[in-house]
């Protein structure tokens, strides 16, 4: 059923009943606008919000691998100056090409 016709219907049914028969006789077309308003009013409220929600995610998300690539960066650059205060400059081309011995350099030298 069309949301129009169910408010309609609902008015109806509240006459014939006798629930606040004086004010819907006094004020159905209005009482019916406000209701179909309200109605689509609260499913665009929901609408942004998960809009609002889903950019929200995705921005965190962002800015997650910022953070990530950040401490991912500061661990590599403590790795280079171990790697160099150890005389082992040599290594550190190797780190840049070599993730495997990169990531094993990282638990030896705990980082």
């Amino acid at each position: 059923m069309e949301l129009e016709a169910a408010v309609k219907r609902a008015v109806d049914e509240c006459i014939r009943e006798g629930i606040l028969e004086d004010f819907f006789r006094k004020n159905k077309a209005e009482v019916i606008a406000m209701s179909i308003f309200e109605y689509e009013e609260k499913e665009v409220i929901d609408y942004i919000r998960e809009e609002e929600r889903a950019i929200g995610r995705e921005e965190g998300q962002v800015e997650g691998r910022m953070e990530g690539k950040k401490e991912e960066a500061q661990k590599y650059g403590r790795l280079i100056l171990r790697l160099t205060e150890e005389g082992k400059s040599s290594l550190v081309v190797k780190i840049a090409t070599d993730d495997a011995l990169r990531e094993r350099l990282y638990e030896e030298y705990q980082l």
